[in-house]
């Protein structure tokens, strides 16, 4: 049964199980009245079969054949748009159908800012502030400078002792961490620090 309004529409898709469809979908060559009745409805209709021949039901019993079960039909303008594909078993004798729809892209158009250019002439308050803004002078960065006793003695001893702290840091979180690896790392990296702090002293 079905209405023939519903199939007058420009864009129709439908999905079915039906047992024994016909061989014009890919099916198996019986055929019951059921997959006769359909496939009059398509000659009345138009639709297409999206399918391509692939069975979507594996057969669970010795000597059947698997079988094209999981069906999908769309209108003539959306069959350009449409992809049909049968996915991987997943524990049932049904396989999982998509149906990949095309989606039509749209242009967005941007709408251009347009840019209100203030009178500096005359004597408003929002002229005086961008007129004030305008002629302030910018501010530079102060570079900093390392104190005299920062030699590159001093630079290279605090370069090892971070590296040596960040390596202590790490192992610490490591599940896999011996004893005497982290007893190694623990050493350094108090030695390197006692000799930061001599160094950074001279």
């Amino acid at each position: 049964y079905y209405k023939q309004s519903v199939f007058r529409l420009h864009q129709v898709a439908l999905c079915a199980v039906i047992s024994t469809p016909g061989e014009s979908c890919g099916a198996n060559s019986i055929v019951n009245e059921q997959g006769e009745a359909l496939e009059e409805v398509l000659t009345e209709t138009d639709l297409v079969w999206l399918n391509d021949g692939r069975p979507t039901r594996i057969s669970d019993r010795q000597g059947d054949t698997d079988s094209v079960l999981d069906l999908a039909l769309v209108s003539p303008d959306l069959n350009a748009l449409c992809r049909w594909d049968v996915l991987g078993h997943h524990g049932s004798h049904h396989l999982p159908c998509a149906i990949l729809v095309k989606k039509s892209a749209k242009m967005r158009t941007q709408n251009r800012a347009s840019a209100f250019h203030y009178d500096r002439h005359q004597p408003n308050v929002i002229s005086q502030l961008r007129l004030k803004v305008h002629c302030s002078p910018i501010k530079t960065r102060t570079s900093f400078q390392q104190p005299p006793w920062w030699t590159p003695e001093v630079a290279q001893a605090w370069a090892e002792k971070r590296m040596a702290t960040k390596a202590w840091e790490k192992a610490r979180k490591s599940q896999n961490l011996s004893e005497e690896r982290g007893r190694a790392l623990t050493e350094r990296k108090n030695s390197l620090a006692i000799y930061f702090k001599q160094i950074a002293r001279e």
